[in-house]
């Protein structure tokens, strides 16, 4: 009776391990595939160094859900990955992809290295951006990007947002439009100061 008991409980075991085990590959299975990504980024008339440890941040255009992201080596050349559930996946899912760049913010924050950068404003946003691609890619994808016109300011983000780099918070507000900053080398307009008192009407 014993050895019924032990023989029935490994056996109710193995069963349940087994079940785990058909649990975990029926989960794989809900893995997108994805095909390789590797490109290379053109600042043209400008420093494509500067955008090392930024991110180029790419949108599925026919399902949104789909987003995936590389950083930029000094070099420009890139390497994308898939946000999956919980994981990171190489590659890109099929389809057709929007692409802007998220500037890194570890040596200041995102209007300053837009300054320094000088890169046109369009590019680091997911509106404005006109930079595109598909997937499976046929060879490397590259995607140029040009240099601010004088006087460009960074583009407002919708509902509040600013581009964020993958695995960042998201809840940073964009900045006022009176707090835009300019392409570095240029100084702001002046504008009245609204915090001082009216002056005294002369008699």
């Amino acid at each position: 009776m014993v050895c019924c008991d032990v023989v029935g409980g490994r056996w109710r075991t193995w069963v349940g391990l087994a079940l785990v085990l058909i649990v975990l590959i029926g989960c794989g299975g809900d893995r997108p595939k994805t095909y390789p990504v590797k490109g290379k980024m053109v600042f043209d008339k400008g420093d494509i160094k500067l955008l090392a440890g930024s991110s180029l941040v790419c949108q599925q255009q026919q399902d949104p859900f789909f987003q995936a992201q590389g950083d930029i080596q000094e070099d420009g050349t890139f390497e994308l990955k898939t946000r999956g559930k919980g994981e990171m996946l190489p590659g890109g899912v099929e389809g057709t992809y929007r692409a802007w760049v998220s500037l890194s913010t570890e040596n200041g924050s995102e209007e300053r290295q837009f300054r320094k950068i000088g890169i046109d404003p369009r590019f680091l946003s997911g509106t404005a951006s006109d930079l595109t691609f598909k997937v499976p890619a046929d060879g490397e994808v590259v995607l140029t990007v040009t240099k601010a016109q004088p006087g460009a300011r960074l583009i407002p983000q919708p509902e509040g947002k600013i581009n964020v780099r993958c695995g960042e918070s998201d809840d940073l507000e964009a900045p006022a439009d009176d707090a835009a900053p300019l392409i570095e080398g240029r100084e702001p307009l002046d504008r009245p100061d609204v915090t001082a008192p009216p002056a005294a009407a002369k008699p």
